[in-house]
């Protein structure tokens, strides 16, 4: 079976907002950092949908026990921002999952490309 490539562009209102707001040049630093951060986080989220592993159990609420979903300890995650400008979204990412281990990759491009 061949190996293919897929890539998916979330269509997400607040991914778009925060891509904007990013974009401008006239967006002040402070605004900028805080951009980044969203983005981070709604790219996670967006990233993790379908296949973050979870476990179901139960939990005592004050008036009853009732079902729950929890994202699975057993399984370790690893959020990989590639370096630099990876390192921007990754404050987003660690809010969602904060348990994370974090590993950084160096990459660099070819210019004449």
């Amino acid at each position: 079976m061949a190996f293919q490539l897929r890539v998916y562009v979330p269509d997400h209102p607040l991914i778009k907002h925060w891509l904007a707001v990013a974009r401008d040049r006239q967006t002040p630093s402070v605004l900028f950092k805080s951009a980044m951060t969203e983005l981070g986080r709604w790219l996670t989220y967006e990233a993790v949908r379908y296949w973050l592993p979870t476990l179901e159990t139960s939990v005592e609420t004050p008036l009853s026990s009732c079902t729950a979903t929890f994202i699975d300890p057993a399984t370790p995650l690893a959020v990989v921002p590639i370096l630099r400008a990876g390192l921007a979204l990754l404050d987003g990412a660690q809010t969602l999952l904060p348990l994370a281990s974090i590993y950084h990759l160096g990459m660099a491009r070819d210019e004449a490309t």
